[in-house]
C-alpha cells in the first residue's frame, strides 16, 4: 500500500479520531479536563438542574416532580428538556466520588467529544480525511451567541443544543443507511438518537422536519446509486423519525399539553438577502472565516457536478435551513399559525453550520489524485491551525475566576449550618444583576431552597418570579437574602459577611406557606412538595385559601374529598399562586399525573422497547418474526406507514381550519399604510412605509415585528413620548360585532425597565370615546373588547391615543380587528 493509502486507513480508525479530537479539546477547554468546570453565563444552572435531578428525582425513582427548590416551586424535568440533566448524571456515576463541579467538568468534556464525533460520523461518508477535518473545524469553530460554536456552548453555556445538533445529524448519516440497507440496526440507531436530540432540544424536531424531504427526495433520484422506491424511502424514515419523537414523548407530550405554562422565545436570524450577501461575502456565520464558507459552496458545486448524494444533502440541508429561519421565511410563517412564532430560528443555525464545515472539508480533501492529494493532506495541519489561530474565544471562567472563592466557600459552610438547625421551611434570597447567575448552583452545596432575583435559563417555567419585593420575600419565606456588595433595605439586616458576600437577615420572614382570605383558622398537618394536607375551621363560603405555591395544571385539590378548582390569583403583586375554595374541614392538595404525562410515559416505553430490539435484532431474525405474521410483511408495513402519513397530512389541517375562527373583517396591522397620526398637535408625516412623529427614529407609526410575550409577532409599532399622547386614526373601519384591540411591550424593553411605567390606550369610535385599556409593564400579549355596532351600516373611524407618564424602553405594539 502506497503511504497515504496506509494514512487513510488509520484516520479511518474511530479510535484514532477519537483521541486526536479528544486532546485537541482538551487543550481547547483546559483547566476543564482536570476537573474545574466552565462557570460562566448558563453554567452554573445547568449543574444544579443536574444535582437537583439525580438527587431530589431520581434518587427516589421519579424523573420530574414538584420541587420548591426554585421561584415559588418549579415542574422540575418538566419545564426544559431534560436531555442534559440525563447526561449529567450518567456522568455522575462514573464519577461518584467526586464533587459535583468535578462531575461537571467530565460532562462538559465528555459532551464535546461525543459531538465532535458525531460529526466525524456523519462527514465519514466524504472519506476519511475529510471526516477528522470536519471534526476540527467544528470543534475549533469560535461561534457566537446562538450560532453555536465555542462562545455559545462553553462561553453562554447552552451546550445542550451543541448536543442535540450533533445526534441529529448523526440519526441522519444512520437513517440514510437504513434506507438504503434495510438494516434495523441502522433503524434504530438513528431513532435513538433523533430521541437524544429531542429529548436535549425540541428544536431538532424543526431541523428533523426540514431534512426528511430532502434525504427521501435524493433516495428516489438515486444520484448514481440505484433508486429507492418511494413507498420504501417514505415509509422507512417515517417510520424512524416517528420512533424517535416516541422515545421522547415522555417530555415532549407533556409540555406541549401545558404550553400555556411554558415561556417561549420567538426570534428570526437574518432576512433572505443579508443571508444572500453573507454567502457571497463569506460572514453569514459570525467568526468564522470566510474562506470555509466559500469552500463549503465549493463543496456543494462538486457535489453537484459529480451527482454524489451525501454532499448534496448536507448542502441542501444547510442552504434551506438558512431559507426557512430567515426573516421572510418567519414573517410568512407567523400569519399560519401564531405558534410558529415561538421558535428561536436562529439556533437553526448550528447544525445547519456544521453540515457546511463538512462540506468545506470535502473540498479541501478530495478523493481523486494529483497535485490536489498534496493540497487535502496539508489542510488537515493547516486549516484547524488557521482557523484557532483566527478564532477569539471568551477567557474560560472558573471557580477561582469568577473571584472571592475563599469568601464564596465561607458562605457554603455558614448557610449549610443553618440549614442544618431545626426550623421551618424558609428560602435564601440571591440579589444579583438580571442575568447574572453567580449563586445559581448554591444549593447543591447548603441543600436550601432558592429564591434568583433576576433572570433565571434552563428554565422555561412562566410562572417564576424573579423580582426583589419584600412583599415576595414574606409570600415566598425568604429568611436571607445574599448578595455580593451590598442593599440599602430597612427591612434587611445585616446577620454575616464573608469577604464581599453579604448576608442579610429579611426581618419579615413569615413561615406561613399560605394566606387565609375570610373567616376561620388553619392549621397544616402536612406540606411537602408534591402533598398538601391542611385542616380546617370556622369558615365559610366566602373563605378562600391561597397557597404561596405557583400553580399548574397537574395540582389537584381535594375538599372533604371531593374535588374543587384551583384558581390562579395574584400575591404580592405576582399573578401566578393556587387559590381554593376552604368551606369545609380537610384540605388537600397533590401534584398528580395527567392523561398527558400518562400517555407520554407509555408512548416511551413503547418506543424504547421497539428500539432495543431493533438494535439487538439482526435482519433474518426481522425477516423471520415478520414473516409468522402474514399480514405484517415489510412492503405492507411501509405502504401502512405512508398512507398513514398522507392521512395525518391532510387530516390535520383540515381539523385546524375548521377549528379556525372566521377571518377579521379588518386588521390595523393590514391597514396601517392608510393610517393618520399625529403627536400631540403635531401631525405626522409620511416617510416611506411610516408616519413619522418628530425627530427620533424610533417615533414613528407602522408595521413591525418583534417578540411579545415570547411569541413573534407581527403589530403596529406605537412608543409613546413621556406626557404627550399619540393617536392613530384608521378611517373607514367597517361595522362587524366587536372591535378587540390587542397590545403588548417588546419582551427586551421590560427586561431593559423593569420598574417601567404602564401605558394607557384610550379608543375612540366615530369621534366617541369607547373604552381604555392599561398596558403593565410585563411581557405579554393583552387584549380587551368594545362592541362595534352595526349603526348604519357605513364604515367609520376608529383612533386609538397611547399616552405614558415616560417614554423610556416603552416599545408599544399594537394590533386591532373588528370580527
Amino acid at each position: 500500500m502506497r503511504f497515504d493509502e496506509r494514512l487513510r486507513a488509520w484516520l479511518a480508525r474511530p479510535l484514532l479520531a477519537a483521541l486526536v479530537l479528544a486532546g485537541v479539546i482538551a487543550w481547547l477547554l483546559w483547566p476543564v479536563p482536570t476537573g474545574q468546570p466552565v462557570l460562566s453565563q448558563d453554567h452554573t444552572v445547568h449543574m444544579f438542574r443536574a444535582w437537583h435531578f439525580f438527587t431530589k428525582e431520581l434518587a427516589r425513582g421519579h424523573l420530574t416532580g414538584w420541587s420548591d427548590y426554585w421561584f415559588a416551586g418549579w415542574p422540575a424535568g418538566q419545564d426544559y428538556p431534560p436531555g442534559a440533566d440525563w447526561w449529567l448524571a450518567a456522568a455522575r456515576f462514573l464519577t461518584f466520588p467526586f464533587s459535583w463541579e468535578a462531575t461537571y467538568a467530565f460532562g462538559i468534556f465528555a459532551m464535546y467529544v461525543v459531538s465532535a464525533l458525531c460529526i466525524w460520523r456523519v462527514a465519514r461518508r466524504l472519506g476519511p480525511v475529510a471526516a477528522l477535518l470536519a471534526a476540527l473545524l467544528f470543534v475549533l469553530d469560535c461561534g457566537e451567541y446562538r450560532e453555536g460554536g465555542f462562545v455559545y456552548s462553553v462561553y453562554w453555556g447552552v451546550w445542550p443544543q451543541q448536543l442535540s445538533s450533533s445526534a441529529l445529524l448523526v440519526g441522519l448519516t444512520w437513517l440514510d443507511e437504513a434506507i438504503g440497507s434495510g438494516r434495523p440496526r441502522d433503524a434504530g440507531k438513528a431513532a435513538a438518537a433523533f430521541g437524544f436530540s429531542l429529548l436535549c432540544h425540541p428544536l431538532s424536531l424543526v431541523s428533523l422536519g426540514i431534512a426528511l424531504p430532502i434525504l427521501i427526495a435524493l433516495r428516489c433520484l438515486g444520484l448514481g446509486e440505484p433508486r429507492t422506491p418511494i413507498l420504501r424511502a417514505v415509509g422507512r424514515s417515517v417510520g424512524v423519525a416517528a420512533l424517535g419523537w416516541g422515545m421522547a414523548a415522555l417530555f415532549t407530550i407533556p409540555f406541549a399539553a401545558r404550553s400555556g405554562f411554558m415561556a417561549a422565545y420567538g426570534d428570526p436570524f437574518r432576512s433572505l438577502a443579508a443571508i444572500g450577501e453573507g454567502l457571497w461575502r463569506g460572514n453569514v456565520f459570525q467568526n468564522v472565516p470566510p474562506p470555509l464558507v466559500w469552500l463549503s459552496l465549493a463543496g456543494l458545486a462538486i457535489g453537484l457536478l459529480r451527482r454524489e448524494r451525501w454532499p448534496i444533502f448536507l448542502g441542501a440541508f444547510a442552504l434551506l435551513t438558512l431559507t426557512i429561519a430567515s426573516t421572510d421565511t418567519t414573517s410568512m410563517l407567523e400569519r399560519i399559525s401564531p405558534s410558529l412564532g415561538r421558535i428561536q430560528y436562529q439556533r437553526l443555525v448550528a447544525p445547519a453550520k456544521a453540515c457546511l464545515f463538512a462540506l468545506a472539508a470535502w473540498s479541501l480533501a478530495p478523493s481523486w489524485g494529483g497535485w490536489l492529494r498534496l493540497v487535502g493532506w496539508v489542510s488537515l495541519i493547516v486549516a484547524p491551525l488557521l482557523v484557532a489561530h483566527e478564532a477569539r474565544y471568551p477567557r474560560l471562567v472558573t471557580r477561582e475566576g469568577l473571584g472571592e472563592a475563599h469568601a464564596y466557600r465561607e458562605f457554603l459552610d455558614w448557610s449549610r449550618a443553618e440549614r442544618a438547625k431545626p426550623g421551618p421551611f424558609y428560602r435564601i434570597a440571591y440579589v444579583a444583576p438580571y442575568n447574572d447567575h453567580y449563586f445559581a448552583a448554591a444549593p447543591i452545596e447548603n441543600d436550601t431552597p432558592a429564591y434568583k432575583v433576576g433572570f433565571t435559563p434552563a428554565a422555561n417555567f412562566v410562572h417564576k418570579p424573579d423580582q426583589a419585593n419584600d412583599d415576595l420575600y414574606r409570600v415566598l419565606g425568604v429568611k436571607w437574602v445574599v448578595v455580593r456588595g451590598g442593599l440599602g433595605d430597612p427591612n434587611l439586616q445585616l446577620a454575616e459577611r464573608f469577604g464581599s458576600i453579604a448576608v442579610y437577615r429579611f426581618t419579615g420572614y413569615s413561615p406561613d406557606r399560605f394566606t387565609l382570605e375570610g373567616a376561620g383558622q388553619v392549621e397544616v398537618e402536612r406540606f411537602d412538595p408534591e402533598h398538601v394536607r391542611i385542616a380546617l375551621s370556622g369558615t365559610d363560603g366566602a373563605s378562600r385559601l391561597v397557597l404561596h405555591v405557583a400553580a399548574y395544571p397537574s395540582w389537584r385539590a381535594r375538599l372533604d374529598g371531593r374535588e374543587v378548582p384551583i384558581r390562579t390569583v395574584a400575591l404580592a403583586a405576582e399573578p401566578i399562586f393556587m387559590e381554593v375554595p376552604a368551606n369545609g374541614h380537610l384540605l388537600e392538595v397533590d401534584f398528580v399525573s395527567r392523561a398527558a404525562d400518562v400517555l407520554g410515559r407509555l408512548i416511551s416505553l413503547g418506543a424504547l422497547l421497539i428500539i432495543g430490539f431493533m438494535l439487538v435484532a439482526s435482519q433474518p431474525t426481522l425477516d423471520r418474526l415478520l414473516a409468522r405474521v402474514p399480514a405484517l410483511h415489510a412492503a405492507q408495513l411501509e405502504r401502512a406507514l405512508v398512507v398513514g402519513v398522507v392521512a395525518v397530512m391532510l387530516l390535520v389541517p383540515l381539523l385546524r381550519l375548521a377549528k379556525r375562527p372566521a377571518r377579521p373583517v379588518w386588521q390595523a396591522v393590514e391597514q396601517v399604510s392608510s393610517a393618520r397620526a399625529s403627536l400631540g398637535d403635531s401631525p405626522c408625516l409620511q416617510a416611506g412605509s411610516r408616519l413619522q412623529c418628530g425627530a427620533p427614529g424610533w417615533s414613528y407609526v407602522g408595521r413591525t415585528h418583534g417578540r411579545i410575550g415570547g411569541v413573534r409577532r407581527s403589530c403596529v409599532w406605537a412608543h409613546p413620548t413621556a406626557g404627550v399622547p399619540l393617536t392613530v386614526t384608521f378611517p373607514d373601519v367597517p361595522r362587524g360585532r366587536e372591535l378587540v384591540v390587542h397590545h403588548g411591550l417588546f419582551d427586551p424593553a421590560v427586561d431593559q425597565d423593569r420598574a417601567g411605567a404602564s401605558i394607557r390606550i384610550d379608543v375612540a369610535q366615530d369621534g366617541a370615546a369607547a373604552e381604555s385599556g392599561m398596558q403593565p409593564n410585563r411581557k405579554g400579549w393583552f387584549s380587551f373588547a368594545l362592541p362595534r355596532a352595526p349603526g348604519t351600516g357605513r364604515p367609520g373611524d376608529v383612533s386609538f391615543t397611547i399616552s405614558a407618564p415616560r417614554d423610556n424602553a416603552r416599545d408599544l405594539c399594537f394590533d386591532a380587528e373588528v370580527r
